[in-house]
């Protein structure tokens, strides 16, 4: 904006296209929360946030990855994160499901 001012921005594809898309993501959010409890929706959605925005600032705005050992962090940072996400959408303490027991303990 400090070149061309608002107007620049107004006509610019990427505008249109991030309003497009915040309107988009607005609706399949909701339709996830209505799909059924937050505990079965929120993992999907913390898994696609950080993906969705690096693909968006690749594709979006042409940003390029670092490869080498930084992508290896980067990737094992995000396996980490999808263990961690499916290990709580499978907790019995999130879902409110009892704890299976061992027979004979109390």
């Amino acid at each position: 904006m400090s070149r061309g001012g608002l107007p620049a921005a107004l006509t610019t594809r990427q505008t249109y296209v991030m309003v497009l898309m915040g309107a988009l993501a607005m609706f399949l959010l909701q339709a996830a929360f209505n799909a059924g409890p937050l505990t079965m929706a929120q993992p999907g959605i913390t898994i696609a946030d950080p993906v969705v925005s690096v693909l968006w600032g690749i594709f979006g705005y042409g940003e390029t990855v670092r490869t080498g050992g930084y992508l290896l962090i980067a990737l094992l940072g995000a396996a980490m994160m999808v263990a961690g996400a499916y290990g709580l959408s499978h907790s019995s303490v999130v879902s409110g499901t009892p704890a299976p027991t061992t027979p004979g303990r109390a």
